[in-house]
């Protein structure tokens, strides 16, 4: 056990946010490099060149979910996504040639995932393959909160 955890310890200030996001970009440029290694360890791979597969899949299974299902389109919902598609193709492509590297995204870096001690990071639980801007939008959201 590495104690407490940042966010039970103290009500984080930039400088806390600072160490934190260096930390994530520091893992981040160790392990761009090394995909195969990484997805062979069952990170899930949320790379732009999958989000076309992704969003096809999501699709077809809330389609054609049982009738009354809370969770199934509707016909008109199917439609609108549907007409969507060519979108969210496009939004991938741009995303594949991004200059930024695909990379370990923590998936929910918060102060509750960042050790006190050392600002070490922990619970992978949510993390995957994606886009290396992708880890900012939790502490981005904190630090807006806090000092918006």
């Amino acid at each position: 056990m590495r104690g407490r955890t940042l966010g039970a310890d103290h009500e984080p200030t930039l400088d806390d946010w600072r160490l934190v996001v260096e930390r994530a970009a520091d893992l981040q440029r160790a392990v761009a490099g090394h995909r195969d290694a990484m997805l062979a360890t069952g990170l899930p791979d949320c790379a732009p060149g999958t989000v076309l597969e992704r969003f096809d899949a999501v699709y077809e299974r809330l389609r054609t979910m049982p009738v009354g299902h809370p969770s199934r389109l509707t016909d008109e919902e199917a439609a609108l996504l549907a007409d969507r598609r060519g979108s969210v193709a496009a939004a991938g492509d741009l995303l594949v040639d991004a200059a930024l590297p695909d990379t370990l995204q923590h998936g929910d870096l918060h102060p509750g995932n960042v050790f006190a001690c050392d600002r070490g990071l922990f619970d992978f639980g949510d993390a995957q393959w994606a886009p290396a801007a992708d880890w900012g939008e939790a502490p981005r959201r904190h630090v807006l909160r806090l000092f918006g």
